[in-house]
């Protein structure tokens, strides 16, 4: 099974060490958005809303104060499956999120 978490912002290049610089953090990827991933081997799996939710909350209004929206900011959930597709997510992490303005996007896949 494969299965990863993703915080993406959506944004050009030219900001992505102002987001560096603000999370604290480098991105896994760039490809045309700025993208942390947390995969199912790593400690943080479990809790990686709420990693990312720690990361973001106390810089939202920085953000926008350097041109990113809570619209340009979502959290997937990449999950490939055999035969049942089941989840389920923490009532304090979907306020959290709902609070902040943050897009939570599901994405399975039944593995070939």
């Amino acid at each position: 099974m494969n299965s990863e978490y993703i915080l993406r912002i959506n944004t050009g290049k030219e900001k992505y060490n102002i987001i560096n610089s603000l999370l604290s953090v480098s991105p896994t990827s760039t490809k045309s958005y700025w993208e942390l991933s947390i995969n199912e081997h790593s400690n943080l799996y479990n809790k990686s809303i709420i990693y990312f939710l720690d990361l973001l909350e106390p810089n939202l209004e920085k953000m926008t104060k350097n041109g990113l929206t809570n619209e340009d900011i979502s959290i997937w959930y990449l999950y490939e499956y055999d035969e049942q597709c089941n989840m389920e997510f923490q009532p304090n992490e979907l306020k959290r999120l709902g609070d902040a303005g943050i897009t939570l996007c599901i994405s399975c896949w039944k593995r070939d």
